[in-house]
């Protein structure tokens, strides 16, 4: 299930109007209807994708939970966090992305 990480929420409304997206990405085996009961319950302002498999091998697998990939304009892995990041971390990384 995705994390309902406040930190997320409130980088996702940060820098949205510069180009910024945040995406989810449920890699267990929970229904639609529980992943959008999930994210209504926890406010999660980002698109939440179900994985299909294809999306877990196209980015290198999932060794931990959460993963999260910071990824440019032109769809590059930049970096990879394995585990709880803080978003001061994610930002320090998202900034320099955003002024390109």
């Amino acid at each position: 299930m995705p994390s309902g990480d406040p930190g997320f929420h409130r980088t996702a409304k940060k820098y949205a109007a510069l180009g910024f997206t945040v995406v989810g990405v449920s890699v267990d085996e929970a229904s639609l209807e529980t992943v959008k009961a999930f994210a209504e319950k926890h406010g999660i302002n980002y698109p939440i994708v179900l994985h299909d498999g294809k999306i877990v091998d196209a980015y290198g697998g999932i060794e931990d939970l959460p993963t999260t990939f910071i990824i440019d304009r032109n769809g590059h892995i930049v970096k990879q966090h394995l585990g709880f990041t803080v978003p001061a971390e994610f930002e320090k990384e998202i900034t320099p992305l955003l002024a390109k």
